[in-house]
């Protein structure tokens, strides 16, 4: 084991696999039950998004994407969904405005990983 992985709380582990969309084998062994609570996934996506304006970092509605994109907009926060319409041709297929970053994060989390993420479940009654 890693001493970084010694060291690190549930919510450094919980942003990590949400920052990368993996963990590795001791850090899921850290997380209660081999599950991310609903609490910290929503944290660490707000802490992203307030860092750099949108998640997946660095990803913008206007990029080439397939899957949501949550970014500020003008009057709060929106979910863009993109999906590959042609071979590297991405179009839009739906916004979803929120009024705010919470509440976008959580329905991010929802939309994106109904199975968890990198198969770690996320367990929405499961608090850290």
């Amino acid at each position: 084991m890693r001493e970084r992985d010694i060291d690190e709380s549930g919510s450094e582990i919980v942003r990590r696999l949400v920052e990368y969309q993996h963990i590795d084998v001791p850090a899921r062994r850290s997380l209660p039950h081999g599950r991310a609570p609903l609490n910290l996934v929503v944290n660490a996506i707000i802490e992203i998004v307030s860092e750099s304006g949108s998640y997946p970092r660095g990803i913008y509605a206007s990029d080439p994407y397939a899957g949501g994109i949550l970014v500020r907009g003008e009057r709060g926060y929106e979910i863009h969904r993109q999906a590959e319409v042609g071979l590297m041709r991405f179009a839009t297929v739906g916004v979803k405005r929120y009024p705010s970053l919470k509440a976008a994060a959580r329905a991010y989390a929802s939309q994106e990983w109904p199975d968890g993420i990198d198969g770690v479940p996320i367990d929405a009654g499961e608090d850290l």
